[in-house]
């Protein structure tokens, strides 16, 4: 009974003292669990995830990696396709055959192979034995000389004549034989001019100085006009000369040979025009039709060409060049004057062995000259069978960001550039538009700005060295549940 009594107090005892506990548990509890003060390690477990896209460099880091930072523009970049080609001989134009123009011995030889010579030069000495050229010496003597004795006879019979002592019909007789004999003076005159004669020993032979030698010279030719907006990977085309000089690549005769009219005797060649013979196949033929039809400039890029050495010797564009090139959609931002070229035909014809379709690009040479022991020599820049490598552009991007290949990295899906801010670089996400061997096209999607300084090199480079430095970081922290 007594229990029953004491049990409601009690309970009543206990919530009044766990009220109390409640109301004043911010002052009883530090006594109870005091808060023990942060130790080193708990200080310095702060991460700044905010530099894990950033490496800082030193200045001595940035010249090893030989660092090449820019600001960047917007600017237009043409995607192009790449075709091989080769530079050859212009047909009808480089090379030139020199033939014997009678029959006779080789006397003299005056040329070397690759000496130069102009037209009228020298070639070869040509020793008579031709019954043809000699035979037509003798008749042109003998018909001046009738000629002649035709004249004196009219001239002394024209007093006689008047006083009736001389018929007239005689008179008209020696007219008519005058007109004969200047008709077969004329015709032997164009004989021995076709066998190689001179106007001057034509003169002498109607006086009986006969001809025993001729001499081959270098043929002319009158100068071709050529186009001013020709371009070459030389720079701008150079104006023809006024006589063309050649070149002597292989002779085909031999002193004291005897030879026969129409024979070949030299070749002689002039490297100043050639064709860029490019390739394609099938399905490259479109673009390269729409190149032709537009005009575009195809940029030649050759195998082993000192561009830097010749560049040198290259004269200004002229104004009409420049004004062409200026235009709306010129190519000049990416492809630079030297090495520009033009599609001058596509050709009809597929090569059966490679199933490939040629074209070709006009190309004019540009050539260095030296002299050595009194004979002038010409240096090409440009040589049949020399290898090109063309690239015909076919896409233009506008309003991009244009990189040297150097300048992205990829990893996955992902391409990177490196933005400058002081000793650091930033590693920032591009959209890749385009790459080649040569260039990365950036979009201009906000990822970078024009103005911001960006590495054109060394992005691997820059790459490498933030996962190197995001790896020492991670080797150094401890793991714990954010």
């Amino acid at each position: 009974m007594r229990t029953r009594t004491l049990l409601p107090v009690l309970v009543l005892l206990a919530a009044a003292g766990a009220g109390a506990g409640l109301l004043t548990y911010n002052i009883w509890r530090p006594w109870l669990f005091p808060v023990l003060s942060p130790g080193p390690t708990a200080a310095n477990d702060h991460h700044d995830h905010g530099n894990e896209d950033q490496v800082q460099l030193s200045p001595q880091a940035q010249a090893n990696l030989r660092l090449v930072v820019r600001p960047v523009r917007l600017t237009s970049y043409w995607r192009g396709i790449e075709v091989p080609g080769t530079v050859t001989e212009l047909p009808g134009r480089s090379d030139h055959a020199v033939t014997s123009p009678t029959a006779g011995v080789v006397k003299r030889v005056a040329v070397f192979p690759w000496d130069t010579v102009r037209p009228g030069d020298e070639l070869f000495t040509l020793a008579l034995v031709g019954e043809i050229t000699l035979g037509a010496q003798a008749e042109l003597f003998k018909t001046a000389r009738d000629l002649q004795i035709n004249q004196e006879e009219r001239e002394r019979l024209a007093e006689a004549s008047r006083s009736g002592a001389v018929p007239a019909a005689r008179l008209l007789e020696l007219d008519y034989q005058q007109r004969r004999l200047n008709a077969a003076l004329t015709a032997y005159r164009h004989q021995l001019a076709a066998r190689g004669l001179t106007p001057e020993q034509i003169q002498g032979v109607t006086e009986g100085k006969f001809v025993t030698e001729i001499t081959v010279r270098v043929p002319g030719r009158p100068p071709e006009p050529r186009s001013p907006l020709l371009l070459t990977s030389a720079g701008p085309l150079m104006e023809a000369e006024s006589s063309p000089l050649y070149e002597v690549q292989e002779l085909k005769v031999n002193l004291g040979e005897q030879v026969q009219a129409g024979q070949l005797l030299c070749y002689l060649t002039d490297h100043q025009e050639l064709y860029v013979e490019g390739r394609g196949f099938k399905s490259e033929v479109p673009l390269l039709e729409q190149a032709a039809r537009q005009g575009w400039f195809v940029r030649a890029e050759f195998a082993a060409d000192e561009t830097a050495a010749w560049l040198s010797a290259r004269r200004e564009l002229p104004a009409l060049v420049l004004a062409r090139l200026l235009q709306p959609g010129s190519l000049v931002p990416l492809f630079p004057p030297d090495g520009l070229l033009q599609i001058g035909f596509l050709a009809n014809t597929v090569d059966p062995a490679s199933q490939t379709y040629p074209f070709y690009l006009p190309l004019t040479n540009q050539y260095r000259e030296y002299v050595s022991a009194g004979k002038t020599y010409r240096i090409w820049r440009y040589r049949p069978g020399q290898r090109v490598l063309l690239h015909v552009p076919v896409e233009r991007f506008d309003d991009v960001f244009v990189l040297p290949a150097e300048a992205v990295v990829r990893e996955g899906a992902e391409v990177y550039v490196f933005r400058q801010n002081g000793d650091f670089f930033e590693r920032r996400p591009v959209r890749l538009l385009h790459l080649d061997r040569r260039h990365a096209v950036i979009a201009n999607d906000g990822s970078i700005s024009p103005g911001n300084h960006i590495a054109h090199n060394a992005a691997a480079q820059l790459n490498f060295a933030l996962k190197a430095q995001s790896a020492e970081g991670e080797g150094h922290e401890h793991h714990h549940d954010h």
